[in-house]
């Protein structure tokens, strides 16, 4: 016979085995449930208007709450956004170099207070809101940089295209002197931002390195030439002397003395073909030689 169980509040209910059975093992391994209580459904409708009851209360909560409520979330996430805003402008303007952002249609949004000092001759023009292309087209006419007498439209027009191309790296000199390195690139909105280092003592640098390797060239070359005159004269001076009655003895001291004037020749004409490569005028001559007699010289 099936299990009794006995309920406190309520009439029994018993239950065929078969169906009690089902309930345990849809239940998982719950515990085995066999007497219903008769006022269970009156219990869950209860319980179920608790919870639509505290729904209710929720929703009838004064207006001017919720209106606070929505207030402050907006006020906090407008902090938040001017605070990562602040970040943003302080490390913009902490770097050394010149920094601009101009938006999809080409205006200025910002530049960090480098890009003003390196641009001060263009101050006046260079102001939120402002055009590139007017920006350009002011200064390049005003004579704030180096190139543009005689061809303003052209440089101009030349300018604007490869700003709106974003994606390039040259230089510009001002009219100041200084030397800029511009690199711009377009943004995922079609704007552009644009970098500009100053380079001015990295290019004096290089023009001073530059004169210094002239200068050791030009050595070079003049003393190879004057070393060289009186050598053909000692190497003319050795022929004519084998050409005279020697013994052998003397012959091989004349040999190895025209051997060695021969070697030094070749090093001279070595140390004017370096200063001709540094020139850009050297040139490339095919002439037999003979490889054993190469490596008897060079041993």
């Amino acid at each position: 016979p099936p299990p009794e169980a006995s309920h406190a509040d309520g009439p029994e209910v018993v239950l065929p085995l078969e169906e009690a059975e089902d309930i345990v093992a849809a239940g998982q391994g719950q515990r085995r449930r066999q007497v219903l209580p008769a006022e269970l459904p009156q219990t869950v409708d209860h319980v179920a208007e608790v919870g639509v009851g505290a729904e209710a209360d929720e929703d009838q909560r004064p207006q001017h709450k919720r209106d606070e409520q929505a207030a402050a979330q907006l006020t906090a996430q407008s902090d938040a956004l001017q605070a990562a805003n602040e970040r943003l402008n302080t490390a913009i303007e902490a770097l050394d170099d010149g920094f601009v952002l101009y938006d999809a249609e080409d205006r200025l949004v910002m530049c960090n207070s480098r890009y003003r000092e390196i641009y001060r001759e263009m101050a006046d023009v260079i102001v939120p809101g402002a055009r590139f292309e007017d920006i350009v087209r002011t200064a390049a006419r005003r004579g704030d940089f180096v190139g543009v007498d005689g061809r303003v439209e052209e440089w101009i027009a030349e300018r604007l295209a490869a700003h709106r191309a974003a994606s390039y790296v040259t230089e510009q000199q001002l009219s100041n002197g200084r030397i800029l390195r511009i690199s711009e690139r377009r943004t995922p909105e079609g704007g552009v931002v644009g970098y500009r280092v100053d380079i001015t003592e990295l290019k004096q640098a290089q023009e001073r390195a530059e004169a210094a390797n002239r200068a050791k060239t030009e050595f070079l070359a003049n003393m190879s030439h004057e070393i060289r005159t009186p050598l053909n004269g000692i190497i003319g001076t050795i022929e004519l002397l084998s050409e005279t009655q020697l013994s052998r003895e003397q012959r091989e001291y004349v040999s190895l003395a025209q051997s060695s004037a021969t070697g030094l020749l070749d090093i001279v004409n070595d140390i004017l073909d370096f200063s001709r490569i540094e020139a850009g005028a050297v040139e490339i001559q095919q002439v037999p030689f003979s490889i054993e007699q190469a490596l008897r010289d060079a041993l």
